[in-house]
């Protein structure tokens, strides 16, 4: 997201404000991705050894899903906390930049197929 922003002509102020938001979720998903690495290392060591336990595989899947869901949620309020730094006429801008980077990737999508 760094780069994205650099592109609209942040304010120190603005910069010092989404650099404290991402500082205070910072440890919150760190944490959550720490316990679904750990969650899935059971799945990953069973797939490299060989020995495939599917019943250990589907709950460490189990297991993840609500970590997630967390992960999500916490990146969520993250991006609306640094939505609300930035000025309408910023907003603006990420929205229309968000629109090209939408058609370019549908555009390479489209020359692949």
């Amino acid at each position: 997201m760094g780069r994205v922003f650099s592109q609209l002509g942040l304010t120190d102020a603005q910069k010092t404000q989404l650099k404290q938001v991402r500082s205070n979720h910072k440890a919150a998903l760190s944490d959550l991705r720490t316990q679904i690495r750990a969650k899935m290392q059971t799945v990953r060591q069973g797939e490299q050894s060989g020995t495939f336990d599917e019943q250990a595989a589907t709950q460490a899947l189990t297991d993840t899903a609500p970590l997630k869901a967390k992960l999500m949620s916490e990146e969520f309020k993250m991006r609306q906390e640094m939505l609300a730094v930035l000025t309408p006429d910023q907003k603006a801008k990420l929205d229309q930049m968000r629109q090209q980077w939408k058609s370019g990737a549908a555009q390479r999508h489209a020359q692949k197929g």
